[in-house]
């Protein structure tokens, strides 16, 4: 029993000292496998140190850039802010900025002259000649190696980078930029790409500031040639209507005149001064003598028109009473008026007074109440009404109800010779004179007129003038 003991004992002692060994074995696998967690963990930390320090560092640059260069307006202002930036700062050795849209050498560093007709020709050619291929961030990436190898040698730079300034329609420019540091060269990629993001929106504004500047010019010059051919078909114009009026007044004198001698010797015969004749005949004789006044009067209306055109009268403005002028023209048409049964009446204080030539002026009212009278059917009315605008101005109305202006006639009614030819008053006959002196009479006065029309219910025509209620003819006071 003992010796069982005994065994069991050895055999339990046997079993402890085999255990042992396994479990420092055990531990001994287990510690390499920490070390290695440990090691990736470590490695991992550092590639987001050098990750972080690598944006760091790329934001510390493009701040850089974007401090050293705000928009401008012209090549020279951004010339001057590119001088200003210290590039080996940004890692950056060689530059070549290349307008595509002006074919214009911006701005180059660290490149000799005598290299920039190739690099030119190399940038101008770089779409239609090699083998290219645009990859996502934007960067040309050259697959001939020839092309590639003699970029390297013009920049004298183991690294380069060229990057497009595309704009969505075009591409307007190139920039290309060499770094010695090829050990850098991703940082140098990614600085260029912020480069060339900040000059392609500069490059846009100076293109825009171009186009207006461009733009302004062309309309000035336009302006210009336009007002030059203005300035000259107004002289040709003035020369012609120099030549009209002389030839008008030249004519006018002639028909005068001969009218005058024909209206003389028409007197004559009809007075019997030369014999007595039948009534026949001196029935026609009065029509001759009446339709040789109205030439003549016709004659005198073109003389005068083209004596205030030219300047060769003056007008003589004095005070003058409204109501006593109005009142003896009206008399001149009672005969009319009665014929026709048309109410002629007038509203205007006695004691106000305009200024303006008397002898002139008579003969504005004397054509709007004609007028009236002719287009105003029987038993129509005609209104004269008088009233001061203000302290300095009274306005003078003559309205009646005939039978009104079409609205395309309005804008021609004071030009020479415009007769507005109305089917319903065949029997007026007019050669379009009276109106265009009555504005010319109006303005040499300093006035104005306007009229106021709508075709079968009536005018009415509105003079603006000079002049004052409650004064005598002394119109002293009145302000020029």
């Amino acid at each position: 029993m003992a010796g069982i003991l005994v065994i069991l004992l050895l055999i339990l002692f046997a079993i402890f000292l085999t255990t042992i060994p396994i479990k420092k074995d055990k531990q001994a696998n287990n510690l390499p496998v920490d070390v290695e967690g440990l090691y990736k963990e470590n490695s991992m930390l550092r590639a987001k140190i050098k990750n972080l320090s690598y944006h760091s560092e790329l934001l510390d640059k493009s701040n850089a850039i974007l401090t050293s260069l705000p928009p401008v307006f012209s090549w020279d202002e951004l010339r001057n802010n590119l001088r200003k930036i210290n590039f080996e700062q940004i890692l950056i050795d060689k530059l070549f900025l290349y307008s595509l849209r002006d074919n214009t050498l911006v701005f180059s560093l660290g490149i000799d002259s005598e290299k920039y007709h190739e690099l030119l020709r190399i940038l101008a050619l770089i779409d239609k000649t090699y083998s290219i291929t645009l990859i996502e961030s934007n960067y040309i990436f050259i697959h001939d190696q020839m092309v590639d190898q003699r970029l390297k040698e013009l920049l004298s730079v183991p690294y380069y980078c060229i990057y497009p300034l595309r704009t969505s329609q075009e591409t307007i420019g190139y920039l290309l930029a060499g770094s010695q540091r090829l050990y850098n060269s991703q940082l140098v990629s990614e600085i260029t790409k912020l480069l060339g993001q900040h000059l392609l929106h500069i490059l846009n504004i100076i293109h825009i500031y171009q186009d207006i500047v461009q733009t302004q010019q062309n309309l000035e010059n336009t302006i210009k040639n336009r007002t030059s051919q203005l300035k000259e078909a107004v002289e040709e114009i003035s020369k012609i209507n120099k030549a009209k009026s002389e030839f008008v007044s030249t004519v006018a004198h002639e028909l005068r005149t001969s009218l005058t001698s024909i209206r003389g010797f028409a007197s004559l015969i009809y007075d019997g001064k030369l014999g007595q004749i039948p009534d026949k005949v001196r029935d026609r004789i009065g029509r001759i003598q009446s339709h040789v006044k109205r030439l003549v009067d016709m004659v005198n209306t073109l003389l005068d028109i083209n004596k205030i055109e030219t300047g060769k009268i003056e007008m003589s403005p004095e005070p003058i009473l409204v109501h006593a002028l109005i009142s003896s023209v009206m008399d001149s048409f009672m005969v009319q008026v009665q014929q026709k049964h048309i109410k002629l009446s007038l509203n205007c204080p006695h004691d106000i007074i305009i200024f303006a030539d008397k002898l002139y002026f008579e003969r504005v009212i004397f054509n709007l109440i004609s007028n009236a009278v002719k287009f105003t059917p029987e038993e129509g009315e005609i209104r004269i009404n008088v009233e001061p605008v203000d302290e300095n101005t009274v306005q003078i109305s003559v309205e009646d109800t005939g039978i009104g202006i079409h609205p395309k006639d309005l804008p021609h009614i004071f030009k020479e010779f415009y007769y507005i030819d109305r089917p319903e008053v065949t029997n007026i006959k007019g050669i379009g004179l009276g109106l265009s002196l009555v504005k010319r009479v109006v303005e040499a006065n300093g006035g104005k007129i306007v009229v106021e029309s709508e075709s079968n219910k009536g005018t009415k025509f509105r003079i603006l003038i000079k002049g004052k209620k409650g004064g005598t003819k002394d119109v002293s006071d009145i302000s020029m």
